[in-house]
């Protein structure tokens, strides 16, 4: 509504009108952008209009409708800001999308493109191992990944990490070696990959094996109702991390 006024020293006076915009032609406040996603994530695109009446969305890939006003198929939604979702990703969503606005005497286009990647996952991982002492351990982790993105291993024993020190531990593609194993080895070791397209972390248990010690506190009496029996006794000894299956008992004459 606009309204005039005349005013001068004998008074005032005033009249109006009224503006009715019917028509504006449709734009592009908002266009949608290029999109980079993993497999079992959701891409969202952005695509915001003006005009007037409002323009009418819809999208497709290729020549495919994915949804619009009257149209909407599984995993793909369209936004009320005019957006589109796709949920969750697959392998085959890779494409140019296009949002197409309707106006009253105008259709405009903006296109994006949908990269889709696949999940970087550990395909190898490490189990628990048994080793005797001063031999060398191998934990194995090998990931599986989209040739696209580069990915990194990372090694820790229980919560501190594995730096590869040029002697008795390395790590190779992803394996952990460790060379002239002992005691202070055993532990729970962890291997993380790390990439653009998915992290994921499995972990082994490393166990070495060594000699038992001796038998502790040897001591032996006459059995009082049998003349040919001992009784012998002695602390059970540290087992070298495996279970004892036996002991030997000798007996000298002199």
């Amino acid at each position: 509504m606009f309204q005039c006024f005349a005013r001068n020293a004998a008074g005032e006076t005033q009249t109006h009108t009224q503006l009715v915009v019917t028509s504006v032609t449709s734009s592009f406040s908002l266009l949608p952008s290029d999109l980079t996603v993993t497999v079992g994530n959701s891409a969202v695109f952005t695509c915001e209009t003006t005009g007037a009446p409002k323009p009418a969305v819809s999208w497709r890939r290729g020549s495919q409708l994915l949804a619009s006003g009257t149209v909407q198929i599984p995993r793909f939604t369209l936004l009320e800001s005019g957006g589109l979702l796709v949920e969750p990703i697959r392998m085959e969503d890779s494409g140019d999308y296009t949002c197409t606005a309707a106006g009253a005497d105008t259709h405009i286009n903006a296109t994006a493109t949908l990269t889709v990647w696949i999940r970087t996952f550990i395909s190898v991982p490490p189990v628990d191992q048994r080793v005797i002492k001063g031999t060398t351990a191998t934990l194995d982790c090998n990931a599986t990944h989209d040739p696209r993105v580069n990915i990194s291993f990372q090694w820790q024993r229980g919560a501190v990490p594995l730096q590869p020190s040029g002697g008795r531990v390395s790590i190779l593609s992803g394996s952990l070696t460790i060379s002239q194993t002992w005691s202070g080895d055993i532990g729970d070791y962890t291997c993380t990959v790390t990439s653009q397209a998915g992290n994921q972390s499995r972990s082994a248990r490393l166990e070495v094996i060594e000699l038992p010690h001796s038998p502790r506190s040897l001591s032996v009496s006459l059995n009082d109702s049998d003349s040919r029996s001992v009784l012998l006794s002695w602390v059970r000894p540290f087992d070298g991390n495996s279970p004892l299956l036996h002991y030997i008992l000798e007996l000298s004459e002199n």
